[in-house]
Protein backbone atom coordinates (compact mmCIF):
# COMPACT_ATOMS: atom_id res chain seq x y z
CA UNK A 1 0.00 0.00 0.00
CA UNK A 2 1.13 3.53 -0.72
CA UNK A 3 -0.01 5.97 1.94
CA UNK A 4 -2.21 8.84 0.68
CA UNK A 5 -0.02 11.83 -0.18
CA UNK A 6 -1.85 14.02 2.34
CA UNK A 7 -0.72 11.82 5.23
CA UNK A 8 2.88 12.82 4.59
CA UNK A 9 2.13 16.51 4.99
CA UNK A 10 2.56 18.37 8.27
CA UNK A 11 -0.01 21.15 8.56
CA UNK A 12 1.09 22.42 11.95
CA UNK A 13 -0.69 21.74 15.22
CA UNK A 14 -4.34 22.70 15.44
CA UNK A 15 -4.56 26.41 16.27
CA UNK A 16 -6.68 27.72 19.11
CA UNK A 17 -7.24 31.23 20.40
CA UNK A 18 -5.98 32.49 23.76
CA UNK A 19 -2.51 30.98 23.49
CA UNK A 20 -0.30 31.65 26.51
CA UNK A 21 3.51 31.66 26.33
CA UNK A 22 3.49 30.56 22.64
CA UNK A 23 7.29 30.56 22.42
CA UNK A 24 7.50 28.12 25.35
CA UNK A 25 4.36 25.95 25.32
CA UNK A 26 4.58 24.66 21.78
CA UNK A 27 1.97 21.92 21.57
CA UNK A 28 -0.42 19.67 23.46
CA UNK A 29 -1.42 16.09 22.74
CA UNK A 30 -4.46 14.20 24.02
CA UNK A 31 -4.98 10.45 23.78
CA UNK A 32 -8.21 8.78 24.93
CA UNK A 33 -8.49 4.99 24.98
CA UNK A 34 -11.59 2.84 25.42
CA UNK A 35 -12.44 -0.86 25.52
CA UNK A 36 -15.84 -2.51 25.18
CA UNK A 37 -17.26 -4.13 28.29
CA UNK A 38 -17.20 -7.94 28.39
CA UNK A 39 -14.69 -8.11 25.54
CA UNK A 40 -11.06 -9.18 25.84
CA UNK A 41 -8.35 -6.68 24.94
CA UNK A 42 -7.32 -6.80 21.25
CA UNK A 43 -4.16 -8.77 21.96
CA UNK A 44 -6.27 -11.63 23.32
CA UNK A 45 -8.75 -11.69 20.42
CA UNK A 46 -8.63 -13.51 17.10
CA UNK A 47 -8.26 -11.50 13.90
CA UNK A 48 -11.93 -12.07 13.04
CA UNK A 49 -13.02 -10.89 16.50
CA UNK A 50 -10.89 -7.75 16.15
CA UNK A 51 -12.34 -7.13 12.70
CA UNK A 52 -15.88 -7.40 14.06
CA UNK A 53 -15.16 -4.84 16.80
CA UNK A 54 -13.44 -2.54 14.31
CA UNK A 55 -16.43 -2.63 11.97
CA UNK A 56 -18.80 -1.84 14.84
CA UNK A 57 -16.86 1.32 15.63
CA UNK A 58 -16.42 2.34 12.00
CA UNK A 59 -20.14 2.10 11.33
CA UNK A 60 -20.72 4.78 13.97
CA UNK A 61 -17.69 6.96 13.27
CA UNK A 62 -18.83 7.28 9.66
CA UNK A 63 -21.90 9.08 11.00
CA UNK A 64 -19.58 12.01 11.85
CA UNK A 65 -19.44 14.13 8.65
CA UNK A 66 -15.81 15.21 8.91
CA UNK A 67 -14.71 11.61 9.44
CA UNK A 68 -16.88 10.11 6.73
CA UNK A 69 -15.95 12.48 3.93
CA UNK A 70 -12.50 13.86 4.68
CA UNK A 71 -10.49 11.29 6.62
CA UNK A 72 -7.79 9.04 5.21
CA UNK A 73 -8.67 5.36 5.77
CA UNK A 74 -5.58 3.17 6.22
CA UNK A 75 -5.61 -0.64 6.39
CA UNK A 76 -2.73 -1.61 8.74
CA UNK A 77 -2.20 -5.02 7.11
CA UNK A 78 -1.59 -3.34 3.73
CA UNK A 79 1.10 -0.83 4.69
CA UNK A 80 4.80 -1.57 4.32
CA UNK A 81 7.12 -1.75 7.30
CA UNK A 82 8.57 1.63 6.37
CA UNK A 83 5.11 3.19 6.14
CA UNK A 84 4.19 1.72 9.52
CA UNK A 85 7.38 3.16 11.02
CA UNK A 86 6.45 6.59 9.66
CA UNK A 87 2.93 6.45 11.15
CA UNK A 88 4.40 5.46 14.51
CA UNK A 89 7.07 8.17 14.29
CA UNK A 90 4.40 10.78 13.58
CA UNK A 91 2.38 9.40 16.54
CA UNK A 92 -0.60 8.64 14.35
CA UNK A 93 -0.62 4.98 15.35
CA UNK A 94 0.77 2.50 17.87
CA UNK A 95 3.10 -0.34 16.94
CA UNK A 96 0.55 -2.91 18.11
CA UNK A 97 -1.81 -1.92 15.31
CA UNK A 98 0.58 -3.39 12.72
CA UNK A 99 1.46 -6.53 14.64
CA UNK A 100 -1.89 -8.28 14.16
CA UNK A 101 -4.76 -8.29 11.68
CA UNK A 102 -8.25 -6.92 12.18
CA UNK A 103 -7.61 -3.29 13.07
CA UNK A 104 -7.98 -0.02 11.19
CA UNK A 105 -6.73 3.57 11.22
CA UNK A 106 -8.39 6.85 10.26
CA UNK A 107 -6.34 10.04 9.93
CA UNK A 108 -8.01 13.45 9.61
CA UNK A 109 -7.36 15.41 6.43
CA UNK A 110 -5.14 17.84 8.35
CA UNK A 111 -3.26 14.89 10.02
CA UNK A 112 -3.84 16.41 13.47
CA UNK A 113 -6.28 13.74 14.68
CA UNK A 114 -6.20 9.97 14.35
CA UNK A 115 -8.64 7.21 15.29
CA UNK A 116 -7.18 3.78 15.89
CA UNK A 117 -9.22 0.60 16.16
CA UNK A 118 -7.99 -2.63 17.76
CA UNK A 119 -4.40 -1.65 18.29
CA UNK A 120 -3.48 -1.91 21.97
CA UNK A 121 -7.07 -1.01 22.91
CA UNK A 122 -10.38 -1.33 21.08
CA UNK A 123 -10.49 2.39 20.32
CA UNK A 124 -7.99 5.22 20.59
CA UNK A 125 -8.56 8.90 19.76
CA UNK A 126 -5.44 11.07 19.50
CA UNK A 127 -5.09 14.76 18.64
CA UNK A 128 -2.61 17.64 18.82
CA UNK A 129 -3.07 21.38 19.22
CA UNK A 130 -0.95 24.48 19.68
CA UNK A 131 -0.08 25.84 23.12
CA UNK A 132 -2.03 25.05 26.29
CA UNK A 133 -4.72 23.27 24.27
CA UNK A 134 -5.63 20.52 26.73
CA UNK A 135 -9.14 21.79 27.43
CA UNK A 136 -9.95 22.50 23.77
CA UNK A 137 -8.71 19.08 22.73
CA UNK A 138 -10.82 17.44 25.41
CA UNK A 139 -13.92 19.36 24.31
CA UNK A 140 -13.34 18.29 20.70
CA UNK A 141 -12.88 14.71 21.82
CA UNK A 142 -16.21 14.79 23.66
CA UNK A 143 -17.94 16.02 20.51
CA UNK A 144 -16.51 13.14 18.49
CA UNK A 145 -17.32 10.63 21.23
CA UNK A 146 -21.01 11.56 21.36
CA UNK A 147 -21.72 9.25 18.45
CA UNK A 148 -20.30 6.36 20.48
CA UNK A 149 -22.72 6.80 23.39
CA UNK A 150 -24.50 3.57 22.55
CA UNK A 151 -21.38 1.55 23.35
CA UNK A 152 -20.75 0.42 26.90
CA UNK A 153 -17.09 0.73 27.84
CA UNK A 154 -15.23 -1.20 30.52
CA UNK A 155 -15.15 1.02 33.60
CA UNK A 156 -14.07 0.67 37.23
CA UNK A 157 -15.32 3.04 39.91
CA UNK A 158 -11.83 3.46 41.36
CA UNK A 159 -9.63 3.23 38.25
CA UNK A 160 -11.90 4.77 35.63
CA UNK A 161 -11.89 3.43 32.05
CA UNK A 162 -9.91 0.20 31.80
CA UNK A 163 -7.05 -0.14 29.32
CA UNK A 164 -4.74 -2.91 28.12
CA UNK A 165 -1.77 -1.13 29.68
CA UNK A 166 -2.38 -0.77 33.45
CA UNK A 167 -0.28 2.41 33.41
CA UNK A 168 -2.89 3.97 31.11
CA UNK A 169 -5.84 3.08 33.37
CA UNK A 170 -8.35 5.91 33.38
CA UNK A 171 -8.24 6.10 29.61
CA UNK A 172 -6.89 9.64 29.24
CA UNK A 173 -3.32 10.73 28.56
CA UNK A 174 -2.26 14.36 28.12
CA UNK A 175 1.17 15.54 27.04
CA UNK A 176 2.67 18.96 26.46
CA UNK A 177 5.72 19.83 24.36
CA UNK A 178 7.56 22.75 25.93
CA UNK A 179 10.75 24.60 25.07
CA UNK A 180 12.73 25.55 28.20
CA UNK A 181 16.41 26.02 27.25
CA UNK A 182 17.00 28.77 29.83
CA UNK A 183 15.91 26.45 32.65
CA UNK A 184 18.67 24.05 31.56
CA UNK A 185 21.15 26.90 31.05
CA UNK A 186 20.65 28.03 34.65
CA UNK A 187 20.80 24.46 36.02
CA UNK A 188 17.18 24.64 37.16
CA UNK A 189 15.86 21.51 35.47
CA UNK A 190 16.34 19.07 38.34
CA UNK A 191 14.72 21.39 40.88
CA UNK A 192 11.75 22.04 38.59
CA UNK A 193 11.37 18.31 37.96
CA UNK A 194 11.31 17.62 41.69
CA UNK A 195 8.68 20.30 42.29
CA UNK A 196 6.43 18.87 39.59
CA UNK A 197 6.90 15.30 40.83
CA UNK A 198 5.28 16.30 44.13
CA UNK A 199 2.26 17.32 42.05
CA UNK A 200 2.22 13.97 40.17
CA UNK A 201 3.57 15.60 37.00
CA UNK A 202 6.57 14.36 35.00
CA UNK A 203 8.97 16.54 33.00
CA UNK A 204 11.24 14.63 30.63
CA UNK A 205 14.05 16.02 28.49
CA UNK A 206 13.60 14.86 24.90
CA UNK A 207 17.35 14.88 24.36
CA UNK A 208 17.83 12.62 27.36
CA UNK A 209 20.85 14.69 28.42
CA UNK A 210 21.41 17.20 31.19
CA UNK A 211 24.88 18.54 30.40
CA UNK A 212 26.49 19.80 28.31
CA UNK A 213 24.20 21.88 26.12
CA UNK A 214 21.06 19.81 26.61
CA UNK A 215 18.19 20.18 24.21
CA UNK A 216 15.58 22.50 25.66
CA UNK A 217 12.60 20.52 24.38
CA UNK A 218 10.76 18.61 27.09
CA UNK A 219 7.64 16.49 27.45
CA UNK A 220 5.22 17.34 30.24
CA UNK A 221 2.79 14.63 31.30
CA UNK A 222 0.83 13.45 34.33
CA UNK A 223 1.94 10.41 36.30
CA UNK A 224 -1.50 8.87 36.61
CA UNK A 225 -5.04 9.20 35.36
CA UNK A 226 -6.61 6.30 37.26
CA UNK A 227 -9.27 7.55 39.64
CA UNK A 228 -9.15 11.13 38.34
CA UNK A 229 -11.81 12.89 36.31
CA UNK A 230 -10.87 14.38 32.93
CA UNK A 231 -11.48 17.84 34.37
CA UNK A 232 -9.00 17.20 37.20
CA UNK A 233 -6.35 15.98 34.76
CA UNK A 234 -6.87 18.91 32.41
CA UNK A 235 -6.67 21.44 35.25
CA UNK A 236 -3.51 19.91 36.71
CA UNK A 237 -1.79 19.85 33.32
CA UNK A 238 -2.79 23.44 32.54
CA UNK A 239 -1.43 24.59 35.89
CA UNK A 240 1.80 22.64 35.45
CA UNK A 241 2.39 23.94 31.90
CA UNK A 242 1.91 27.53 33.02
CA UNK A 243 4.20 27.01 36.01
CA UNK A 244 6.96 25.68 33.76
CA UNK A 245 6.45 28.54 31.28
CA UNK A 246 6.70 31.18 34.02
CA UNK A 247 9.91 29.54 35.29
CA UNK A 248 11.37 29.59 31.78
CA UNK A 249 10.50 33.28 31.35
CA UNK A 250 12.23 34.11 34.65
CA UNK A 251 15.26 32.02 33.63
CA UNK A 252 15.52 33.85 30.32
CA UNK A 253 15.59 37.19 32.13
CA UNK A 254 18.32 35.88 34.43
CA UNK A 255 20.42 34.54 31.56
CA UNK A 256 20.12 37.77 29.60
CA UNK A 257 21.22 39.78 32.60
CA UNK A 258 24.11 37.58 33.74
CA UNK A 259 25.33 35.49 30.79
CA UNK A 260 24.40 37.14 27.53
CA UNK A 261 27.82 36.64 25.84
CA UNK A 262 27.73 32.91 26.63
CA UNK A 263 24.15 32.69 25.38
CA UNK A 264 25.03 34.47 22.14
CA UNK A 265 27.98 32.12 21.66
CA UNK A 266 25.82 29.02 22.18
CA UNK A 267 23.25 30.23 19.65
CA UNK A 268 25.88 31.32 17.10
CA UNK A 269 27.64 27.94 17.31
CA UNK A 270 24.37 26.08 16.83
CA UNK A 271 23.47 28.29 13.88
CA UNK A 272 26.86 27.73 12.24
CA UNK A 273 26.73 23.94 12.58
CA UNK A 274 23.17 23.67 11.30
CA UNK A 275 23.76 26.03 8.39
CA UNK A 276 27.01 24.50 7.15
CA UNK A 277 27.49 20.96 8.51
CA UNK A 278 27.25 18.11 6.01
CA UNK A 279 26.37 15.40 8.52
CA UNK A 280 23.82 15.88 11.33
CA UNK A 281 22.64 13.05 13.57
CA UNK A 282 19.11 13.20 14.96
CA UNK A 283 20.14 13.64 18.61
CA UNK A 284 22.53 16.45 17.59
CA UNK A 285 19.75 18.12 15.61
CA UNK A 286 17.42 18.08 18.64
CA UNK A 287 19.97 19.95 20.76
CA UNK A 288 20.98 22.47 18.08
CA UNK A 289 17.38 23.01 16.99
CA UNK A 290 16.61 24.15 20.54
CA UNK A 291 19.33 26.81 20.44
CA UNK A 292 18.17 27.93 17.01
CA UNK A 293 14.61 28.37 18.25
CA UNK A 294 15.83 30.40 21.21
CA UNK A 295 17.83 32.62 18.86
CA UNK A 296 14.67 33.29 16.84
CA UNK A 297 12.77 34.11 20.04
CA UNK A 298 15.39 36.70 20.99
CA UNK A 299 15.42 38.19 17.49
CA UNK A 300 19.05 37.15 16.99
CA UNK A 301 18.27 34.90 14.04
CA UNK A 302 16.36 36.44 11.15
CA UNK A 303 14.96 34.98 7.94
CA UNK A 304 13.23 31.96 9.44
CA UNK A 305 10.10 31.53 11.56
CA UNK A 306 9.24 29.13 14.40
CA UNK A 307 6.60 27.50 12.17
CA UNK A 308 9.30 26.72 9.61
CA UNK A 309 11.28 25.04 12.37
CA UNK A 310 8.22 23.00 13.34
CA UNK A 311 7.92 21.77 9.75
CA UNK A 312 11.62 20.96 9.62
CA UNK A 313 11.44 18.97 12.86
CA UNK A 314 8.69 16.79 11.36
CA UNK A 315 10.85 16.04 8.32
CA UNK A 316 14.11 14.96 9.91
CA UNK A 317 12.96 11.72 11.57
CA UNK A 318 14.53 8.51 10.22
CA UNK A 319 11.23 6.97 9.04
CA UNK A 320 10.23 10.10 7.10
CA UNK A 321 13.67 10.40 5.51
CA UNK A 322 13.66 6.75 4.44
CA UNK A 323 10.23 7.00 2.82
CA UNK A 324 10.56 10.39 1.18
CA UNK A 325 14.24 10.55 0.26
CA UNK A 326 15.38 6.88 0.11
CA UNK A 327 17.80 7.48 2.98
CA UNK A 328 17.98 3.84 4.07
CA UNK A 329 21.04 3.73 6.33
CA UNK A 330 21.71 5.95 9.34
CA UNK A 331 24.63 7.49 7.44
CA UNK A 332 22.34 8.33 4.52
CA UNK A 333 19.82 9.85 6.92
CA UNK A 334 22.44 12.04 8.57
CA UNK A 335 23.59 13.49 5.24
CA UNK A 336 20.03 13.97 3.98
CA UNK A 337 19.01 15.60 7.26
CA UNK A 338 21.84 18.12 6.91
CA UNK A 339 20.67 18.97 3.38
CA UNK A 340 17.09 19.55 4.54
CA UNK A 341 18.29 21.76 7.39
CA UNK A 342 20.42 23.89 5.09
CA UNK A 343 17.59 24.28 2.57
CA UNK A 344 15.40 25.54 5.41
CA UNK A 345 18.08 27.96 6.65
CA UNK A 346 19.05 29.29 3.22
CA UNK A 347 17.78 32.80 4.02
CA UNK A 348 18.52 32.74 7.76
CA UNK A 349 21.16 35.05 9.23
CA UNK A 350 22.53 36.08 12.60
CA UNK A 351 21.67 39.52 13.90
CA UNK A 352 23.23 40.61 17.20
CA UNK A 353 23.18 44.19 18.45
CA UNK A 354 23.80 46.00 21.71
CA UNK A 355 20.23 46.09 22.94
CA UNK A 356 18.88 42.91 21.43
CA UNK A 357 15.46 42.50 19.90
CA UNK A 358 13.76 40.21 22.34
CA UNK A 359 10.61 38.72 20.88
CA UNK A 360 10.21 36.07 23.54
CA UNK A 361 8.18 38.11 25.99
CA UNK A 362 11.03 38.26 28.52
Amino acid sequence: MTLPSGVWEFHGHRRFKDRFYPEIILAARLTASRNLVNEAFPGKLSSSERRTITERFLSKVHDIPHWKDKAYAIAPNEVTQSEASFLIERQLAEAELFERAGGSLLVSDDTRVSLQFCGNDHFRWSATGQGVAFRKLWENQINDFNVLDEFEFAFDNQLGFLTADPNEAGGLRLQGILHIPAVFFTDGFEQLTAELASEHIRLISISGAKRPAPGGLVILTHRRSAGLTPEEIVESMEAAALKVARRERASRRAVMAASRPQLEDMIARAFGILKYARHIALDEFIVLHSSLRLGIDFGWIRGITPSALDLLAERVGPAYLEMRTSAVTEEDANFTRAQLVQETLINARLHFDETGDDRSGV
